[in-house]
């Protein structure tokens, strides 16, 4: 991002747990950077986000918490969004549901089927009604890739090249949540997205660094979607 569009406001900070895998740990930890259990991450990660809101306000911040205390901190050129930039949570797990319920703007998934995401979307309901936030006013982004092509006669071997670039089985679940296919296609595609609950993507172009898949649904696919 640019300093031009922070300074005209257009920031969202995003946040997220990261892997809790072993091969995660032992990467960061090979780094030098400690990487605790998925617990005092998530925990870390909650009271880290209530110290940047309460600093964007301008005032002063006295915060004591399990893993941060600060006296009188204060942050001295505020945000030009109010109340504050929009607060993105990628979240898949159910502690991280309840933690975009309770603090989020928008929530994060990634590769999910646009049944797969009314569930996880479902799932936030309930924690937002917790948490007496209304869900409606959270945006919701789904992370998929792109593998676009412009006639229908190429899309067999456009799947099977994806398939091929990321040595994936015939039947791996990608498949089922990536937008293959010609414009019509992706574009049916988006809409079921969009019926799941969808409000905003997150798209992976197949043939990057090129930009001809990005022109192609610049051009052929964004025009006919519904605002």
């Amino acid at each position: 991002m640019s300093l031009d569009s922070l300074s005209n406001g257009r920031l969202d900070l995003r946040m997220g747990l990261g892997a809790s895998s072993p091969d995660a740990a032992a990467t960061w930890k090979s780094h030098g950077i400690d990487y605790p259990d998925a617990g005092e991450r998530l925990q870390r990660l909650r009271e880290g986000l209530q110290i940047v809101m309460a600093l964007w306000t301008g005032k002063p911040v006295t915060f004591s918490g399990r893993f941060y205390d600060h006296r009188g901190a204060r942050l001295t050129i505020t945000p030009l969004q109010r109340p504050h930039p929009p607060i993105w949570i990628a979240a898949m797990g159910d502690r991280m549901l309840a933690l975009a319920a309770e603090l989020a703007d928008g929530w994060e998934a990634s590769y999910l089927t646009p049944a797969a995401f009314a569930e996880k979307l479902n799932r936030l309901s309930e924690h937002c009604q917790t948490t007496g936030q209304d869900v409606g006013r959270i945006r919701r982004s789904v992370e998929v890739d792109v593998a676009l092509v412009e006639r229908p006669a190429e899309v067999e071997a456009c799947a099977r090249q994806f398939i091929q670039g990321r040595s994936l089985p015939d039947d791996h679940l990608l498949l089922e949540t990536s937008l293959i296919g010609d414009p019509a296609q992706c574009r049916d595609r988006i809409l079921q997205y969009r019926d799941a609950g969808v409000t905003d993507f997150t798209l992976s172009f197949a043939d990057f660094p090129s930009r001809a898949m990005l022109r192609l649904f610049a051009e052929r696919i964004l025009p006919h979607l519904p605002e």
